[in-house]
């Protein structure tokens, strides 16, 4: 859990919300270039450090998808098999959302609009 214990660390004590490429940390940058993310951010909620981690997104004309690994979330909404495969997703064609746990507080978050 080497990415969260650094970026929490330097998100307390400074803005950390930038793309890897531009990442002024070399140990962090290094670590996210190794999951292949475009870019993180910190935000504090509750007195908790919690992360985003861009993994993918694509978007045009106001809709699109991101996937993104999101550390320590406050309220994750729930995965349901139902109504969150990606066939489900499209045939839906409403915006979603949803967070599947991975472990050590990590999950695999999914916007869709």
């Amino acid at each position: 859990n080497e990415i969260a214990r650094l970026a929490c660390e330097i998100g307390a004590r400074e803005k950390l919300r930038t793309r890897t490429e531009s990442l002024a940390y070399p140990d962090l940058k290094i670590l996210l270039q190794t999951i292949e993310s475009d870019a993180i951010s910190y935000k504090e909620q509750d007195g908790q450090c919690t992360l985003r981690v861009d993994y993918y997104g694509i978007a045009f004309g106001g809709s699109g998808w991101i996937q993104e690994y999101a550390y320590n979330l406050p309220s994750p909404q729930p995965y349901n098999e139902a109504i969150h495969t990606p066939d489900a997703i499209r045939e839906r064609k409403q915006r979603t959302a949803f967070d599947m746990f991975l472990g050590d507080g990590w999950y695999f978050s999914l916007r869709y609009s």
